[in-house]
């Protein structure tokens, strides 16, 4: 008699852990508006109180990945940017799409990088003091993503300040991510 009563006890006290390991995937991380508005008003306020000038008017350039291709996550992450950095008065910017234009019209080829020269004619042809440059990368899979952001002085090409931040790796950033 005490076997018979013995036996589910011990079946039911192994199978019990097994219960709390196996719970099954992790949720997918919440990466909503107000994520996003957090991380990017950080990463905003953190480059204008580190920068060594502090420019009056900015052109922002899309937020590329190490390629030079803007997918969907740049273009929004850049427009969140320059909302955040224009809503905060932090820097003023060009209206959106008239950066773009100018570079075009110039001949200035933008893949995340720029130099010396071109930041200055860009500088010229729309008033900006700087240019704000952004690379978002993918660091691998399963791990999060990285957006790094410079201002790069439009009188001498120097970097003035620079800073960075992460976004974790949601189904919604990945998409966005291999869309262009």
């Amino acid at each position: 008699m005490k076997r018979i009563f013995l036996l589910p006890v011990i079946l039911l006290s192994l199978s019990l852990p097994s219960c709390f390991l196996f719970r099954g995937p992790p949720p997918d991380p919440t990466t909503n508006a107000s994520y996003f508005q957090e991380k990017l008003t950080k990463l905003a306020t953190d480059l204008s109180k580190n920068a060594t000038r502090h420019p009056r008017k900015v052109a922002v350039m899309d937020f590329v990945n190490p390629s030079g291709k803007t997918s969907q996550l740049g273009k929004y992450l850049t427009a969140k940017f320059t909302e955040i950095s224009v809503m905060k008065s932090l820097f003023q910017t060009p209206a959106e799409g008239e950066v773009t234009k100018a570079a075009k019209q110039m001949g200035i080829s933008y893949n995340g990088t720029m130099d010396s020269a071109a930041a200055k004619r860009l500088g010229e042809a729309i008033g900006a003091d700087a240019i704000i440059v952004g690379t978002i990368s993918d660091l691998q899979k399963g791990s999060d993503v990285d957006l790094v952001v410079k201002i790069i002085d439009a009188k001498n090409g120097n970097v003035i300040s620079a800073s960075s931040t992460s976004f974790l790796r949601s189904k919604q950033v990945s998409t966005m991510l291999e869309s262009f």
